[in-house]
């Protein structure tokens, strides 16, 4: 037989967790008013045997045969509100759940917008497709991934009029080249068997692009190639004096590109398929 004396109203210790034995006696068994009067009562109840998860309390009503108190209990409310990106779980131990992250949660560093995402989902923020954001799980943690994307270099008067556009991203400015072949100098210390020039000399080479095709033709039945590469079309030697590791001098000729063109040179051997025909039934 349980005896408790708590004042009406007072809250009746029980098991916090489910693997929690029940309680044979709440602590604070006994508590008096600030006044100092002793306002207590006791409570009797053969049968109480306080469950897990279960909030008990001293009732204000008595058992009209006892003349004692009456327990009253009732389960505990968990608060399963979890903000956005949280989910709620129960655990097989606790009364209550916790809210677990199940999403990104991340801030965008362009407009310092909050943003949610879920796992293995991708997020581009308007108007910055060169940005990518991206929710992963490693190792049991969930983590956002910025991707940033860097252009090549772009010219559009290096383009056919018409043909400028964005590449598949959105990100990139990409357009038809046109067959733009140059002279290309840079100043350029000569080494030739421990023999080195006194100062950088002009060496010049061709850069560029050159315009290159492929087509299907139907007479052949197969696709025709085009290529064109950006060669040297006129070239002159020059002289430049070397002077070697033993004190001793001399010199050395080296090519000197006057000026370059697109030339027509033979295309890679192609690995396409050719379509199967069909016989008609």
């Amino acid at each position: 037989m349980i005896y408790m004396v708590l004042q009406p109203g007072a809250k009746i210790p029980t098991p916090q967790t489910l693997s929690e034995a029940p309680l044979e006696e709440p602590s604070g068994a006994k508590a008096s008013s600030k006044t100092g009067e002793d306002t207590s009562v006791t409570v009797q109840d053969e049968s109480f045997n306080p469950a897990p998860c279960q909030e008990c309390y001293c009732g204000p009503k008595r058992n009209p045969t006892t003349k004692l108190n009456i327990i009253t209990c009732t389960p505990v409310v968990c608060n399963t509100s979890c903000s956005e990106g949280f989910e709620y779980q129960t655990t097989t131990d606790e009364c209550c759940g916790t809210c677990v992250q199940k999403s990104c949660i991340f801030t965008t560093s362009k407009d310092q917008t909050v943003k949610i995402l879920e796992v293995n989902s991708t997020f581009v923020p308007p108007g910055d497709n060169c940005v990518q954001y991206k929710c992963e799980k490693i190792n049991g943690q969930i983590v956002i991934k910025e991707t940033r994307t860097t252009c090549p270099p772009f010219n559009p008067l290096d383009c056919i009029p018409g043909t400028e556009t964005a590449d598949a991203s959105g990100c990139c400015k990409i357009c038809k080249p046109k067959s733009v072949c140059k002279v290309d100098s840079k100043r350029t210390i000569i080494k030739v068997n421990n023999c080195i020039s006194a100062e950088p000399v002009n060496v010049t080479s061709c850069v560029g692009h050159c315009r290159s095709s492929s087509m299907y033709s139907a007479a052949a039945n197969m696709m025709m190639h085009h290529c064109e590469c950006c060669h040297e079309a006129t070239i002159s030697m020059k002289q430049v004096q070397l002077t070697c590791a033993d004190g001793s001098k001399v010199q050395h000729s080296y090519t000197h590109v006057e000026n370059c063109r697109c030339r027509q040179e033979g295309c890679a051997a192609s690995t396409t398929t050719k379509p199967q025909r069909r016989r008609r039934r």
